[in-house]
């Protein structure tokens, strides 16, 4: 199944996540999804185009811990600046902080965008990499399936 990552649509921004509830700023029209097409993306600004045209939205509700350890062994790996793949590894004491609050602040404002345009979606809530891991495996196996 195609992906689309959202830093396609919106460029690539040094700054993504520095001011909660402003991420992807820069998003005026993100190219309309398509049948069988991953959305990937946290961009409030685009959130409620994407939802509309939603039928499954997967939601992971990592703790903060687990999201700053993999951003952490993420830069070790790549050393920061821009990967091969246009993501840019961008480390601060505000994004640091935007990810420690992200259950409190910004979770509550995702919630609210998906039942507000996505209420015929079926909503995933995914709380572990095991979980998530396990709910591949379930739907690989489900479309598999004779």
């Amino acid at each position: 199944m195609p992906a689309e990552l959202m830093s396609d649509e919106v460029g690539n921004h040094p700054a993504v996540g520095e001011e909660a509830g402003t991420p992807g700023r820069g998003a005026e029209n993100p190219r309309p999804s398509g049948r069988g097409v991953v959305k990937d993306g946290n961009y409030a600004s685009t959130m409620p185009r994407r939802l509309a045209v939603a039928d499954t939205v997967i939601f992971l509700d990592l703790a903060w811990w687990t999201c700053l350890w993999n951003i952490l062994r993420r830069r070790w790996h790549y050393r920061g600046g821009q990967h091969d793949d246009g993501v840019y590894d961008h480390l601060s004491v505000g994004f640091t902080w935007y990810v420690m609050g992200y259950r409190r602040r910004m979770a509550p404002q995702v919630r609210r965008l998906i039942d507000e345009h996505a209420p015929r979606a079926t909503v995933v809530t995914l709380r572990s990499r095991q979980r998530a891991a396990a709910w591949l495996a379930q739907v690989a196996a489900s479309n598999s399936a004779p």
